[in-house]
């Protein structure tokens, strides 16, 4: 069964539940063998998605490749040494298309410790270097 935290394609970093550990669902569920690529946006800052001061991480996985972007009021970020050369399709929560510039792709270690950090930082994670996305 999976978690109701991955059934949201969106969350707000406030809003996770005390006691969830949003890293080792998402591990868990990426060792069923998925047959699409999943991902999930986290966002932190003010609760008013208009607001300029809103950041988020956006992490998906797929076997033995993940990926992280970035987003802020000035740019989205992938990391500086992504493997995908081309655009990519992720499904938010297992449903909703999501096309991933290029770069965004890396191992699933990379994307559960940016994640971890983000969780604990609610800033971007320095354990990635990031470039600007593809627009």
């Amino acid at each position: 069964m999976i978690p109701d935290i991955l059934t949201r394609s969106s969350v707000h970093i406030d809003h996770i539940a005390p006691g969830i550990d949003l890293v080792s669902a998402i591990r868990d569920l990426n060792s069923t063998g998925l047959v699409i690529p999943w991902a999930w946006t986290i966002a932190a800052g003010p609760h008013d998605p208009r607001s300029a001061d809103v950041v988020s991480l956006t992490v998906g996985i797929h076997s033995d490749t993940a990926m992280l972007l970035w987003a802020d009021d000035t740019a989205d970020y992938v990391p500086s040494n992504g493997h995908n050369t081309g655009w990519v399709t992720y499904h938010l929560a297992g449903i909703h298309e999501l096309p991933v510039p290029p770069h965004a792709e890396t191992t699933p270690d990379l994307a559960y410790e940016a994640l971890t950090e983000f969780l604990e930082t609610h800033a971007r994670p320095a354990c990635v270097t990031w470039c600007e996305a593809e627009a």
